[in-house]
């Protein structure tokens, strides 16, 4: 009530000064105005005339316009302008986003709707807005959806868009996929971007002396220096011209809980803005723009300059990020089965590449003891090629394999390591010439007894065909922590995989064929 009262006492002071200028002389010598010339030149051009005439128009259009946010804005006399900043700054964030990412007209006309009672503006603080467009270049595709208010509500499928834990709705959020797909796409298949934006307005208290955070001071400084400012967010205490410490944390958690998240940036009135990148390209990032009414200019060319830079980010086919979303598609698109819980290498050094899901082993026969002996002294070992029964098909298990375990009977413990040349093609012939083992048939000799000999008919009709060698280290060369394993192969080949070069996941092997 006593609020309704001093509204009352308002309007009677404006109500008592407006009769006293109706009522002076000067209004008494016009008549009435019976038609409005709009299209007078005078009204239009002259000076003074122009402004009156601008002023008016201004205000005939704002009194057809119904805008369901004003409530925010004003309540009983009462002007909300942290609310008024958040709706001026979506005006500035939609001119920007509309403008770099060519977003057509037609799809902004439902921010204003013509109802019964004139024109309405749909945007209000918690309701979600949407404005959806696709920037067409000649390099690529791209869909854009600005969204105002938009919710990223809690959900367990980790492959639709969401958070994490708890819901989380920023004041906007800008998001970019690929525009041959759809976004339910996009999200599955991590594809998708998500920008944030919150608008920051703060005025409780003024903190003169700003203080910069250095990560070179000693350690008891910067604690001191970090404790009394979260103790100044505590009390609401503002530093001129520089976002709150809070507010920034709250970026990292946007960051953090929204799936698919590539920055998360703060929209405050101050005169210092601070990006910071995650790695080497402009997204992943966070940090805070300045965009100040009345002296926006200059603030409006810096969020619009990185805008373009995320615009320029997005066509780049080879960029870190993209490379990155493919491995968490990877990575993520089902539950691994595999658990693995044996002593190998660690994933250090040289050995940095190492992840066990990844790493093949080639399970290779060797015919008998002379064929081991060559194998071991030479560091190579054949793979026929061809179409031929036996023959080795080139696939990336087989090229990238990193160590190969020789068997002969059920059991083996040559377990080697491969030279990362890849393999080369030799003929039968030169590897004969390199001491490899010749084809031997049985004979009778002068004794009638049987002997072993060199079947040169045979090699002469092999001499040509084709092998895949491949290059070994040392037969000790892999790493120490498969010293001591024995592997029984029969637990991994059937009867019919025998003799064949057999590529297998180390996982795989390790949990069956390891004893």
């Amino acid at each position: 009530r006593r609020g309704i009262k001093q509204l009352k006492v308002e309007a009677d002071v404006v109500c008592n000064i407006l009769l006293r200028y109706i009522g002076s002389s000067f209004f008494k010598d016009i008549s009435t105005v019976q038609h409005l010339n709009l299209n007078s030149p005078v009204l239009q051009r002259k000076e003074g005339y122009r402004e009156v005439l601008q002023a008016w128009l201004m205000f005939d259009v704002a009194a057809q316009l119904a805008w369901q946010g004003g409530d925010n804005v004003y309540s009983a006399g009462k002007k909300n302008v942290a609310a008024l900043y958040e709706y001026w700054l979506f005006f500035k964030l939609l001119d920007i986003v509309k403008d770099i990412f060519d977003i057509d007209e037609r799809n902004i006309e439902n921010l204003v709707k013509v109802d019964n009672e004139g024109l309405n503006m749909t945007i209000k603080q918690g309701r979600m807005l949407e404005v959806n467009g696709v920037c067409d270049t000649d390099k690529r595709k791209l869909h854009v959806r600005f969204c105002y208010n938009r919710t990223f509500g809690h959900r367990n499928d980790i492959h639709s868009a969401g958070s994490w834990t708890l819901p989380m709705r920023p004041d906007y959020s800008l998001s970019i996929w690929p525009g041959e797909i759809d976004e339910a796409e996009a999200e599955r298949d991590e594809l998708i971007t998500h920008i944030h934006f919150d608008a920051k307005y703060r005025l409780d208290r003024f903190f003169i002396e700003s203080k910069d955070t250095d990560l070179d001071k000693d350690e008891d400084a910067l604690q001191m220096e970090l404790t009394e400012e979260k103790e100044r967010d505590e009390e609401g205490v503002y530093e001129i011209g520089k976002y709150k410490r809070a507010d920034l944390l709250k970026m990292h958690a946007y960051k953090d809980a929204i799936r698919r998240t590539s920055g998360a940036y703060i929209l405050y009135p101050g005169t210092e803005s601070c990006t910071k990148i995650g790695y080497h390209e402009v997204i992943p990032g966070l940090g805070a723009f300045s965009m100040t009414p009345g002296k926006e200019d200059g603030q409006v060319a810096n969020l619009k300059d990185f805008l373009l830079d995320v615009k320029k980010h997005m066509l780049d086919r080879t960029s870190e990020r993209e490379e990155m979303s493919y491995y968490q598609y990877k990575v993520y698109k089902e539950e691994k089965p595999s658990v693995l819980m044996e002593n190998i290498p660690e994933p250090v050094g040289e050995n940095r590449d190492f992840l066990p899901n990844e790493t093949w082993v080639i399970l290779a026969y060797y015919k008998d003891d002379r064929h081991l002996n060559w194998i071991l002294k030479n560091h190579l070992y054949n793979m026929r090629a061809g179409e031929d029964k036996g023959s080795i098909s080139l696939t990336n298990e087989i090229i990238n394999a990193r160590y190969l375990l020789l068997y002969h009977d059920e059991n083996s413990t040559h377990f080697i390591k491969i030279k990362k040349e890849g393999p080369k093609i030799y003929t039968r012939a030169q590897l004969v010439d390199n001491g490899y083992p010749k084809y031997k048939m049985m004979v009778k000799d002068g004794h009638g007894e049987d002997v072993s000999v060199v079947a040169d008919s045979k090699e002469q009709e092999e001499a040509g065909r084709i092998y895949l060698v491949f290059s070994l280290f040392d037969s000790n060369s892999a790493e120490k922590e498969f010293e001591g394993y024995k592997w029984n192969i029969s637990k991994v080949l059937s009867h019919k995989q025998i003799g064949n070069p057999t590529p297998m996941k180390l996982t795989e092997l390790l949990s069956k064929a390891c004893t």
